[in-house]
């Protein structure tokens, strides 16, 4: 009798294409078109926004790498980020103007910069920063309340798992199950029309970009709490994340 031979198989998101902003799939060959090699041209978006990503600069971000066994793109310091279109700012909350959550799996940021960014017109809109062992959420939207930051979590080459979210006034950084960071009174929406380039783990300054391996980014415009938990546990299933 032959014997049984376990394949892992990884599991169903829980949620569709129209129910995110955005998602990004670094294990899904179909999302991708190349330049040269394993140099990818385009990362395309699942979400029905169909928001692509082109690299700032061709031939150096590279799908030539894994996370746990699993395709992901490293992204080069040298690459000028990943840019996508203009887009109108409020297609990333709630109606509430405030409400949204974000989701990412990488094994490392060595570098500074963003991890998801919108430029409205003064100010930088949901954006993720790395930087010296730290995480950084900046206007979640939160106008009058700077940066929430939580220290020492990045954890070199190993894979890291980081969500987070604005529910009316709480904002939180979860890294790896973890509460890294939470604040209780942020203020301030988003409510202008204004559009803006929607930019990922793009620099925040000339020559400081993201660096290292990304798996997965997925964006959601609203605050669910039984999706967070639901959009955290199949990450963490897929790519085998602490």
């Amino acid at each position: 009798m032959a014997s049984a031979v376990n394949i892992a198989v990884a599991p169903p998101p829980p949620f569709t294409p129209a129910d995110v902003a955005v998602w990004y799939d670094a294990t899904d060959d179909t999302t991708f078109s190349y330049s040269s090699s394993t140099f990818p041209s385009q990362w395309r978006d699942k979400s029905v926004n169909g928001w692509h990503l082109t690299p700032g600069t061709a031939g150096w971000h590279n799908r030539n790498v894994t996370i746990n066994g699993l395709k992901a793109v490293n992204l080069n310091q040298n690459g000028g980020g990943l840019n996508g279109p203009s887009i109108d700012i409020r297609s990333l909350v709630a109606a509430n103007f405030t409400d949204c959550m974000m989701f990412g799996v990488m094994a490392s940021t060595n570098q500074r910069g963003t991890l998801l960014t919108i430029a409205a017109p003064s100010s930088q809109f949901v954006r993720c920063e790395s930087a010296s062992a730290s995480f950084h959420l900046w206007d979640m939207p939160d106008a009058g309340g700077g940066r929430l930051t939580s220290s020492n979590v990045l954890s070199g080459s190993s894979p890291m798992l980081w969500s987070c979210y604005r529910n009316g006034a709480n904002m939180a950084i979860v890294v790896n199950g973890t509460t890294q960071a939470s604040k209780a009174n942020a203020t301030g929406t988003i409510s202008s029309s204004s559009s803006g380039p929607f930019k990922v783990w793009t620099g925040i300054s000339a020559g400081t970009f993201v660096s290292g391996p990304v798996g997965e980014l997925v964006h959601v415009p609203r605050y669910d709490a039984a999706l967070f938990t639901s959009i955290t546990a199949y990450l963490k299933a897929k790519w085998g994340t602490p």
